[in-house]
This record gives structure tokens, C-alpha cells and sequence, in this order.
């Protein structure tokens, strides 16, 4: 391979994965960026000069598709960016290791080192950050199916299996050939077998619009004014005539402001004028919840043991514990709780640096992030209960409630949906604050992408209500509904969006599997790096 081939393979590879991406979402694109690697591995003499040009081709994609973090912290974007860079050229110069070290098919090592690579992102690296995985590159193709059966991992596995086989075609032999139509045929066949699913209840999402940059500074007044227009779009849905009247009304991730359900006017003592803000909000929407006779399931933070600091000179509260939490209220007045358990890193807490408070201030005033909070993770997966009448009979449905960034995490979602092996929700409402992607209308579908996985893995239905938009019903089979403002996308515009949800299908493989193919290509990957090392070693002895 001519360098200027070099080049081009690694450009065209960049290019692929972020076609592979929202608004795009190219399936075609998800598989040709890998092939394009796997190329540069088997055509190209190695050298660090090819790790370096991939390196540099991809740097610029993830500058792009991180861009949303710009706003928030310069130095956190670069950062993040590098990191996400790194790891294309990581899978080139491991494969050819093993590769030429090693007599084994590429169609099983490429996809082993590649899946192997993203476990290492997606679930032990900073607590994982699994977003722009190959196989959620593949949402709109036949091969997203077997997501039921190995999550997504084995998307990404059987993905780049084939990429690899598509490399290697005059020479493959028959029976990789006829492994290959199998698994293509079967994928395309899987989702026959699935059970039909039926109604369940509907639900009307009330679609926020506030600005990240508004939530930040969220004066008092500026509360009331967004609130006032939740409140009334609250009161409008909870209006609606048979068959749209909803059996729960969603509030989008953090959008109750305050310190939640937990704190009350009498918490701030002789304070309690001074800290209105903190404690007002959800006085009212009890009261709201009540006037409707509708539950309502809301974002808001959750403060626990709140104190009243009083000096000299300033007055200050500040609570025990904080948490980022989904709260259904009832209409008499009982509240639900799920806090956040996969908390967003650098976003919800510090990654390693979080028990050193020295260490922790100083990369928050590196990276431009002091906002930024420190919450408590969530300590078990609670699902959140409420009934529904049909008719003479009442009907009771528990309610997964992943928030934000969960819904990129299998493992959380799997968690929500399933305990040992027994279905605890039927079905998933995701509470997001999109706000924080600013102008970046990519990254908010990518988001949803995202979703649709989890939909596809545990076969549910998920209602995502975010702030900024865009909301949507997905499918237990990927296909998705957006809310929409006069024929268009609603993006950035408060609206009501009430959709029907369906339970879930019958109890799908991946439950069982979990995310076994990407602790074992993990596991295989660093046995075959540590074996292709041993070869050397043992030819240089001889």
C-alpha cells in the first residue's frame, strides 16, 4: 500500500464513522469504516507513521462530533476528543501484532480486538462512556436484530466479522462463506419469532424548552416564567378528550427546579422566605398533581438533610446528599423516587479524582467546569408504579426510568427492565435534558439512536421527554416516532407530545447474555496480544 493509499483509507475511515452517525445513521458507512482499517492492516507494511496518520484523520472527526462540549469546556472538549481519537489507530497497530504474529482467522481476531477495545471505553474506562459504538452505527439494518440476543456488542462483533470477511472474499474459505450467509439470514429472520405486543397506556410528555446557558444562572424570576408555561402545558394535556387523555403526564431530566420532594418549607426554619426557590416548586406541583387527578412523573434534583449554614456575614444551604432523580407524585400526594445510578463522568462526578478534593477542584478549574456537580450515584434499580383505569378494571404499570446518559449504558437499562430474569418494568420512560447539546441537532438524534438500542436489547417500548427536544416514542423494534411542531422536527420549542406505549415482548436472549461478548473479546483480545508477544519471544530464542 502507497502512502497516499494509506492516507486515503484512513481519511475515507473517518468519514464512514461519522456517516455512520446521526443525522446520517448510514448502516453501509458503520461497516466500511472498520474494512477500511482491517485493510490498512493487511495491505499496508506497518510502521508508527501509519498509527499516527489514523490518528490525525480521526482527530478532526471526534473535534466534530464533540463539538457540543465546546460551550461547556474548551479544555474538556480537546480532551475528550483525543481520547475518543486514539483508539482507531489502537486497533490497527494490535491487529497487526497479532495479525502477523498469530495463524488465526481475521474474521475472529478483528472483531474480538475491536469489541475487546470498545468494553474498554464503553464500560471500564471513566466509568464508561459507550456512545458511537459500531453497532448502534447499524440502528436501520437487518443486523441491529441481534441486539436481542448479545446487546449491542454483538452488533459491533458480527459487524466488523463480516467487514473482515469482506477483506479477506477471494480467499475465505466455504465454510466462513456459509457462516457468514447464515448469520445475515438469520438476523434477517430473528425478529419473526417475536411475540405481538399489546397497548398498555398512554402518556403525555410536556417538552421544555430552556437553554442550558438559562438553566445555569436560573434566577427566581426566570423560573417562574418557564414554570408558569409547564404548569399550563400540564394542565392542557391533562384537558385532553378520551382517547388522547393521558394516564401519566412526563416532565423532562431536572426541569422541577429546587431541592425536590425530600425538603420542605420547614427545613429552612426561619429561613424559609429567603430559600423560597428551594422548596416552592414542588409545593406547587403537588398541587397541580392533585387539581388533575393525573400522576406525573418529573426530573428534579433530590437534596437529603438539608442544612442551613448561618456566618457572620452570608447565609448558605446545602444538603447531605444530592441527587440527580426521576420522582412520580401521585395525585394524593405520595411521591416515587429512582435516583440516577450512572452518573454522567466530568459531567455528575470526577472519575478517579473525586475522593481527592485538591486534585478534584484543580481538573474542574482546568477544564473550565466548576459548575458542574458532584452527585451521589443511585443505589438500586427502583422502578416506579402508578395505575391505569381501562374501563371497569384498573390496570398497575411499573415504570423504568433511565435518565440522560443511561440510556447509552446497556447494562443500566438491563437492570431497570429486568432482576433475574423477571421482567420489574413494562416499560421505559427516559427523562433527558438535551439542552446541554446546545445548537448540535446531530448529537440530540444521536442521542435517541442511543435509546433505540435499548429498546431493541430488552424488546420495550421507551418514552423519552427532553428538554429542548427532540421527544419521541420508540418501538421494542427500533422504529421511532419524534414530536412534531407544524410538519417539523420540534426542536427547541416547548410543546405537548402524547404518545401510546405497549408493553414489553417476550423475555429476549440478551437478558440472559448481558454484555458477555464484550467482557469475553476484552478477556480474548488481551489473550491474544499476550500470545503474539510470547511468539516473538520464543522466535527470537530459536
Amino acid at each position: 500500500m502507497k502512502f497516499w493509499q494509506l492516507v486515503l483509507c484512513a481519511f475515507l475511515s473517518a468519514v464512514c464513522t461519522l456517516l455512520s452517525t446521526e443525522p446520517i445513521g448510514s448502516g453501509i458507512a458503520a461497516l466500511v469504516a472498520p474494512l477500511l482499517l482491517i485493510l490498512i492492516v493487511m495491505r499496508g507494511p506497518w510502521s508508527w507513521k501509519a498509527f499516527l496518520i489514523v490518528f490525525l484523520t480521526q482527530l478532526p472527526l471526534w473535534l466534530y462530533l464533540q463539538k457540543w462540549t465546546f460551550d461547556i469546556t474548551i479544555p474538556g472538549w480537546i480532551c475528550l476528543s483525543v481520547y475518543m481519537s486514539i483508539w482507531a489507530p489502537l486497533f490497527v497497530c494490535l491487529l497487526h501484532k497479532v495479525n502477523t504474529k498469530l495463524n488465526l482467522p481475521l474474521y475472529l481476531t478483528a472483531p474480538t480486538i475491536w469489541v475487546g477495545i470498545e468494553c474498554l471505553r464503553g464500560l471500564v474506562l471513566f466509568g464508561g462512556y459507550p456512545w458511537y459504538l459500531t453497532g448502534t452505527g447499524m440502528a436501520d439494518t437487518f443486523l441491529v436484530n441481534l441486539a436481542s440476543i448479545g446487546s449491542v456488542w454483538l452488533v459491533s462483533f458480527v459487524t466488523v466479522g463480516i467487514a473482515a470477511a469482506v477483506v479477506l472474499l477471494r480467499t475465505l474459505h466455504m465454510i466462513p462463506r456459509v457462516l457468514l450467509v447464515c448469520i445475515i439470514a438469520f438476523s434477517v429472520v430473528w425478529p419473526q419469532f417475536q411475540a405481538k405486543h399489546l397497548r398498555l397506556f398512554k402518556c403525555s410528555v410536556i417538552q421544555s424548552n430552556v437553554p442550558q446557558s438559562n438553566k445555569d444562572r436560573w434566577t427566581y424570576e426566570q423560573q417562574r416564567e418557564d414554570l408558569s408555561s409547564m404548569f399550563q402545558m400540564t394542565l392542557d394535556a391533562a384537558a385532553l378528550e378520551e382517547p388522547e387523555k393521558p394516564d401519566l403526564i412526563v416532565w423532562p431530566e431536572t426541569m422541577l427546579p429546587g431541592a425536590g420532594f425530600e425538603a420542605s418549607r420547614q427545613d429552612f426554619g426561619q429561613w424559609a422566605q429567603q430559600f423560597t426557590p428551594f422548596w416552592i416548586w414542588a409545593e406547587e406541583l403537588q398541587y397541580l398533581a392533585r387539581d388533575i387527578q393525573t400522576p406525573i412523573l418529573v426530573g428534579t434534583q433530590t437534596w437529603e438533610n438539608v442544612e442551613v449554614v448561618e456566618t457572620d456575614t452570608t447565609i448558605s444551604v446545602s444538603p447531605e446528599k444530592h441527587y440527580n432523580s426521576a420522582v412520580l407524585l401521585m395525585p394524593d400526594g405520595a411521591t416515587q423516587r429512582y435516583d440516577k445510578m450512572a452518573l454522567t463522568p466530568f459531567g455528575e462526578w470526577m472519575p478517579y479524582v473525586g475522593a481527592i478534593p485538591a486534585l478534584n477542584n484543580w481538573v474542574r478549574s482546568f477544564a473550565g467546569a466548576a459548575q458542574l456537580a458532584d452527585l451521589e450515584p443511585g443505589k438500586e434499580p427502583k422502578p416506579l408504579t402508578f395505575q391505569s383505569q381501562k374501563g371497569d378494571s384498573v390496570v398497575n404499570i411499573s415504570v423504568g426510568t433511565p435518565i440522560c446518559f443511561e440510556v447509552a449504558m446497556p447494562n443500566v437499562v438491563r437492570r431497570l427492565v429486568w432482576d433475574s430474569g423477571k421482567r420489574t418494568s413494562d416499560v421505559l420512560v427516559s427523562l433527558s435534558n438535551d439542552g446541554w447539546f446546545g445548537s448540535d441537532l446531530a448529537a440530540r438524534l444521536q442521542h435517541n439512536r442511543e435509546a433505540r438500542l435499548r429498546c431493541i436489547e430488552n424488546r420495550m417500548y421507551m418514552l423519552r421527554a427532553a428538554n429542548t427536544g427532540v421527544s419521541s416514542v420508540i418501538r421494542p423494534n427500533g422504529e421511532v416516532e419524534y414530536a412534531m411542531v407544524e410538519g417539523k422536527l420540534a426542536i427547541d420549542v416547548p410543546t405537548i407530545f402524547t404518545a401510546r406505549v405497549g408493553n414489553g415482548l417476550k423475555r429476549p436472549i440478551s437478558v440472559f447474555i448481558g454484555d458477555s461478548v464484550a467482557w469475553c473479546s476484552l478477556i480474548g483480545s488481551i489473550l491474544l496480544i499476550v500470545s503474539s508477544y510470547l511468539k516473538r519471544s520464543s522466535s527470537d530464542v530459536e
